[in-house]
């Protein structure tokens, strides 16, 4: 069974943006549990303020920093309160997420844009948020949770694979930016996962996994220094192998897997 390393985590202070459900949830309780301090941030202020009660009974160090990564004020007002809460931040896990599929002949712009709100500019909004002070001191890490959708196109996924491939692109591009200012930067890109957002899919999902089993793969990935972790292996090596496919067999091989 994973254990987090505490020697990693302890006094670490962690700032983890959509942590009131799914992915962003188990990342909170996991790295809380071995010293971390975590800053928890959503929409839900009532679940925030749940899981900053179950943290508290259990001793460890949690603080709830409701906001709608949507509107830019929102998260401008949040950053300000980082440094009162906790003196500043080391990490940024940034997991809020949402997802509406396509049905054609339906393509819905409103749809197409909340889901560009939140899966990339609210990372945007959030990373620039931390940036620079993590540049000031020369260390930090911001760390995205895009998806595994980013690796091949997928049926029904126009509008959350682009916002998803966005953040993606967004992410490479400012590793290779923000290294000489030492901060790190780091892509997650998961399969399939049970979350309140996947149990409302009616296609089947292959290899899903538990937000336990997902988040100790994220953890163990941070502690090793990894800059992009992906997982379930099985889905998302299969997606990378996929999206490097010439694009006629790449389309063709989607469109086949899809009518089945």
């Amino acid at each position: 069974m994973f254990e987090a390393d505490s020697r990693y985590w302890a006094g670490r202070r962690v700032w983890i943006v959509g942590a009131s459900t799914g992915i962003g949830l188990a990342l909170a309780r996991t790295v809380a549990a071995v010293g971390a301090v975590t800053i928890v941030s959503s929409r839900s202020s009532d679940a925030l303020e749940q899981l900053v009660t179950d943290q508290e009974q259990l001793g460890n160090s949690c603080h709830a920093l409701p906001m709608d990564v949507s509107r830019q004020e929102d998260v401008d007002e949040g950053a300000a309160r980082l440094s009162s809460l906790a003196g500043g931040v080391d990490m940024l896990i940034y997991s809020a997420g949402a997802w509406e599929p396509v049905d054609l002949p339906a393509i819905d712009p409103k749809q197409a844009a909340q889901q560009a709100e939140v899966n990339y500019l609210g990372l945007v909004r959030c990373s620039a948020a931390v940036f620079g002070d993590m540049a000031v001191r020369g260390d930090g890490a911001i760390v995205g949770v895009t998806s595994a959708s980013a690796y091949a196109p997928l049926p029904r996924a126009e509008t959350y694979g682009a916002s998803k491939a966005a953040a993606t692109y967004y992410l490479q591009s400012l590793r290779i930016d923000a290294r000489k200012h030492g901060v790190r930067v780091v892509t997650v890109a998961p399969g399939f996962v049970d979350t309140p957002l996947t149990r409302r899919n009616d296609f089947k999902m292959p290899f899903m996994v538990t937000t336990d089993r997902i988040a100790a793969v994220i953890v163990a990935g941070l502690e090793q220094g990894h800059s992009e972790i992906h997982g379930p292996k099985r889905l998302t090596l299969a997606l990378k192998l996929l999206g490097a496919l010439p694009r006629p067999i790449k389309e063709w091989t989607v469109g086949t897997l899809h009518r089945r």
